[in-house]
């Protein structure tokens, strides 16, 4: 079973997937692969962080289930982890980007797994928010801007997708009123 946690970056997904991994019995990450630099706040087991031809080889293998590109780094996640997961009976948390929703439903419904699926998107606080919480993991004013820009549209291609089944929250900064949100969707199945 999967929980997408979505929006642009400093919403707090990672934060939320953290937090929700420590609280939920025999939970775990959905691990992405990555060529970004590790940071200091990433959970063990989160990522998989490879060279730029490790990525091009998986990419070139097809081994991805879904790939992106943000602020210049790449990400991707594994097609067999992906159906893995959807079959078990555990919950995974995964931080993807919409294309990654739309592929990871995409999947689950040509599999009959609709049911092991669900996705939230966290709609953006105001810029300052976001670029305050940013400098705070350690991100570059170069990292904060390329990643500000990359995510612009993201709220607004969102809210109009019709490809993806989306469960909108707004981020008020406070991160208990968004755990209380995941939790109550991990509690309940479609």
């Amino acid at each position: 079973m999967i929980l997408s946690i979505s929006g642009a970056s400093g919403v707090g997904k990672s934060t939320m997937i953290s937090r929700l991994i420590a609280e939920t019995p025999q939970s775990g990450y959905l691990r992405s692969t990555t060529t970004r630099q590790p940071r200091a706040s990433d959970a063990q087991g989160e990522y998989e962080f490879v060279t730029d031809e490790e990525f091009d080889r998986l990419s070139a293998d097809n081994a991805f289930a879904w790939k992106t590109d943000v602020a210049q780094k790449r990400y991707g996640t594994r097609a067999q982890l992906v159906l893995d997961v959807l079959r078990s009976d555990v919950w995974h948390f995964a931080a993807l980007d919409l294309s990654g929703v739309r592929t990871l439903q995409t999947a689950a419904r040509q599999h009959g797994l609709m049911t092991a699926v669900r996705s939230i998107y966290i709609l953006s606080p105001q810029t300052e928010t976001l670029r305050r919480r940013m400098r705070k993991r350690g991100d570059s004013d170069t990292q904060i801007e390329a990643r500000l820009a990359a995510c612009a549209s993201w709220d607004t291609e969102a809210l109009h997708t019709t490809a993806a089944r989306l469960e909108f929250m707004r981020d008020h900064d406070n991160l208990d009123e968004k755990l209380d949100f995941a939790r109550s969707r991990i509690l309940t199945r479609r």
